[in-house]
């Protein structure tokens, strides 16, 4: 979080409380916020939303354990009484109610990892897939939207100049979306 501490502040700044899942792994997902709400996965993705200021558990959403290659998290804030979290979990993209975890279900598989927090944009989620075209879904109902195509001449041009190596759509190369 930014802030306005200045370096001789730090000493005086004191632990106010300390959540504890006792699950002692790592989802590598950054956790969000929301108001008085940090909303993060567990290291078995489990969804688990705390209160900002005492460190209470607010709600949990629980799923069969997933240690796959899947990373990220979304907030999708819909209405003042609607905000979801969206994320990947057993190749599913969950949207789970932040205020009492419960989960709405899309009925779409998740094609290939997902190594990037789904982009929210108004109601529309995108997924960058690790090796596989990117997608924009419908936040509200699950459907699909588009899914990235590279026409045939460019890709035919682009094998040409890529020595004829294989193209992948690689989620890392930061263009993916323009």
């Amino acid at each position: 979080y930014k802030s306005n501490f200045k370096q001789e502040d730090l000493i005086n700044l004191k632990k106010k409380w300390v959540f504890k899942s006792n699950i002692y792994k790592t989802t590598q997902t950054r956790p969000a916020q929301y108001k008085d709400k940090i909303i993060f996965l567990d290291g078995y993705k489990n969804l688990r939303v705390i209160n900002l200021h005492n460190g209470k558990e607010i709600c949990t959403n629980y799923g069969k354990k997933d240690r796959g290659p899947h990373r990220g998290l979304a907030i999708y804030i819909k209405n003042d009484n609607e905000v979801y979290a969206f994320f990947p979990r057993h190749n599913e993209i969950k949207k789970i109610n932040i205020f009492n975890c419960s989960e709405k279900k899309f009925k779409f598989k998740i094609k290939k990892p997902v190594s990037a927090p789904i982009l929210v944009q108004k109601n529309l989620g995108y997924i960058l897939y690790n090796g596989a075209p990117p997608a924009a879904f419908n936040l509200d109902n699950g459907k699909i939207i588009w899914t990235g195509k590279v026409f045939h001449k460019t890709k035919r041009d682009l094998r040409k100049y890529n020595l004829y190596k294989p193209l992948k759509w690689d989620v890392w190369g930061g263009g993916v979306l323009d």
